[in-house]
């Protein structure tokens, strides 16, 4: 009998051991998925930032001087060293841990001047034209002192829009379809959204294929109305409407009808971002992963 127990206690301790190895091996495994999940949240988080403050020096560089614009957009924590403003291009050092990843986004403005916050957040930024260079941040000219301040003070057109996602579902026959959004003009005056861009992680090169906004045909990869660029897109890609920007009138909500993917789309978190024509821009977040 004695023997039968010790046999029983020393089975039992093999089992526990057995377990608490397997435990530590997926613990370990998810420790490191959210790892690389993280980073890839940061990655795209910085990526979008460049890319819209360039979008909008672009904007403003394209108006002439005197023209103005804000981007609200999101610094990640991890930059490593200053965000550089460099004549025609904008870079930053991402740490990812381990390792770093160089970003750089280049302007149609060969005279970009001024600083971008460095420290995590999400910031609205200021841009202007001023003597045929695009300025970000505190301006100092031989003639004009202009000061440019980070502000919440949202842009008129874009102040107008409001993003709702709560009923924001993935569907379609192979999950590849976003649904379930809608956009509401809060003001009393028209808005018209020119442009859109869907970011979404993580990202196993899913491409983005249709845009459809109440009932309306906005934005296609192989459209004939102009809208750009043409093709299927990757995540974070601006998609313009081309000939068919869409005129939200005042006080009215309609649906975004869909985003359609060339893959199945689970389990993703989601940044949906609508450009005004008076090259605004207003987002929001959905996390489904």
């Amino acid at each position: 009998m004695a023997k039968n127990k010790a046999q029983s206690s020393i089975e039992l301790i093999v089992i526990l051991s057995v377990v608490l190895v397997v435990f530590g091996i997926l613990f370990t495994m998810s420790q490191k998925n959210y790892s690389a999940y993280q980073g890839n949240l940061r990655s795209v988080q910085a990526r979008s930032a460049l890319r819209d403050i360039t979008n909008a020096a672009d904007f403003v560089y394209s108006q002439g001087d005197g023209a103005r614009t804000k981007v609200y957009v999101t610094i990640p924590y991890g930059i490593q060293g200053p965000i550089e403003i460099s004549n025609d291009y904008i870079s930053m050092t991402l740490n990812l841990g381990g390792r770093t990843q160089d970003l750089v986004e280049f302007s149609e403005s060969e005279c970009l001047q001024g600083d971008i916050p460095e420290e995590a957040g999400s910031y609205w930024i200021t841009i202007e034209c001023i003597e045929d260079c695009v300025w970000i941040g505190t301006v100092t000219s031989t003639t004009t002192t202009t000061t440019i301040t980070t502000t919440t003070t949202i842009p008129e057109d874009a102040n107008c829009l409001t993003i709702h996602t709560d009923s924001a579902s993935i569907s379609g026959g192979k999950d590849d379809r976003l649904t379930g959004i809608t956009i509401e003009n809060t003001c009393l005056d028209d808005i018209v959204v020119t442009k859109a861009r869907v970011t979404w992680t993580p990202t196993y090169g899913e491409k983005i294929e249709f845009v459809k906004i109440d009932g309306q045909n906005k934005w296609a990869h192989n459209c004939g109305w102009g809208c750009l660029p043409t093709g299927k897109q990757v995540s974070g890609t601006l998609l313009d409407f081309g000939s068919r920007d869409y005129t939200l009138t005042a006080g009215s909500t309609e649906n975004v009808d869909r985003f359609d993917f060339d893959s199945d789309m689970d389990y993703k978190d989601w940044i949906i971002e609508f450009t005004l024509e008076d090259g605004s821009t207003k987002s929001a977040t959905i996390n489904m992963s």
